[in-house]
């Protein structure tokens, strides 16, 4: 298996991926078109990166983060809206209610508060359901969680739902910890944190 920086022509196959383990999410709910778009700006964008493990010329498991979610997400909405307006306008006339949750989506940034401040988010994470238990997500929070100790970043944080114990016990274990509870689509979520250095010296500038 080879780990691998996320590109731009790996949006189709990771957005199946991330459509297979979360269609009763709000990105799920936006359907495979737009998490395709999704995923092609994010990996453009100076503010997210990501990774993602090869077998066999294929993409079996993905892990996207955040330099800066704030950023992003402004990167995102000013600059890169043309590749997502499409499929989002496309994902609301298919289903009104996904308007409410973009809304509130816009939000949160500011929910993370102090725990998005000068520290990488870990956004989401996912594995082929053929080839899940083989350890393939470790191997991708570990990459994410390396990229950032080398270029200098003091703190790694990631969102789970309480309900998912599977995440949460892999991020325990390498080292992560309960900082605080928020409320997100009417789900109960935790912010993990996983402290990298005592100071942040960040070697691109940002």
């Amino acid at each position: 298996m080879e780990v691998r920086p996320l590109r731009p022509e790996d949006a189709a196959a990771s957005a199946r991926l991330h459509y297979q383990g979360q269609q009763d999410t709000f990105l799920g709910q936006m359907g495979v078109p737009f998490l395709t778009a999704l995923y092609r700006e994010l990996a453009a964008s100076p503010w997210g990166f990501g990774v993602v493990a090869m077998e066999d010329g294929e993409v079996v498991g993905v892990a996207t983060a955040a330099w800066d979610t704030g950023h992003l997400f402004r990167d995102l909405i000013l600059h890169r809206w043309r590749g997502l307006l499409g499929p989002a306008l496309g994902a609301v006339v298919r289903r009104p209610s996904l308007l409410l949750k973009a809304l509130e989506t816009l939000t949160y940034p500011w929910k993370l508060g102090t725990a998005g401040r000068g520290s990488v988010e870990l956004l989401f994470l996912g594995v082929d359901e053929a080839r899940r238990g083989h350890g393939i997500g470790g191997k991708l929070i570990e990459a994410r969680v390396e990229e950032c100790r080398r270029r200098g970043y003091a703190a790694v944080h990631c969102l789970v739902d309480v309900e998912n114990d599977i995440s949460t016990q892999m991020h325990l274990r390498r080292g992560f910890r309960a900082e605080k509870a928020i409320t997100l689509y009417g789900r109960k979520m935790v912010i993990y944190k996983l402290a990298l250095r005592e100071r942040v010296g960040r070697e691109d500038g940002r």
